[in-house]
């Protein structure tokens, strides 16, 4: 291939890459020894080189998880389940009604279903549970989870 056929940004990455031409480049290793800070840049002088057949592109996507707001007001005010279950735990009537005074409404309906999902039954109207220490667990699962927030999609676990 003729060299003027290439646009300076393809003949730079070019030159870059020639240095090196058994080495699998990532698109950060490019950026820097290129001396670029714009991705679109770099990925189109990558695609351009592609397209001419001069290198071979190997595409890999990543995911990550991060906290949506309803996550962070987790973080900020207490995981809505371990709230709810501080609540079962502190309270001489445990029943929905009592709930439901104790949580605003978007936060009351949830929690039953919450509550449920945690292993927390209901037993002649009142919220029952049997197993604490099993709630505890879970609950300190999910506030880790929020915690180790952003990660990539293959370190989340899939469960939470």
């Amino acid at each position: 291939m003729d060299a003027s056929n290439l646009v300076n940004t393809e003949r730079r990455m070019l030159r870059v890459l020639q240095d090196k031409p058994d080495s699998k480049w990532s698109l950060e290793e490019v950026l820097k020894a290129c001396d670029w800070t714009d991705q679109a840049i770099a990925v189109g002088a990558g695609q351009g080189l592609a397209d001419k057949q001069l290198i071979k592109l190997i595409e890999q996507s990543q995911i990550e998880v991060k906290l949506a707001p309803q996550g962070q007001l987790a973080i900020d005010n207490g995981l809505l389940e371990a709230r709810l279950y501080t609540w079962y735990l502190e309270s001489n009537d445990p029943s929905v009604s009592n709930l439901q005074q104790s949580f605003d409404k978007h936060e009351a309906g949830p929690g039953i279903g919450l509550l449920k999902k945690l292993g927390i039954s209901m037993q002649a109207g009142k919220f029952h549970c049997d197993d604490n220490a099993k709630v505890e667990q879970q609950i300190a699962k999910r506030s880790e989870f929020l915690s180790a927030l952003p990660c990539s999609q293959d370190e989340a676990d899939a469960e939470l």
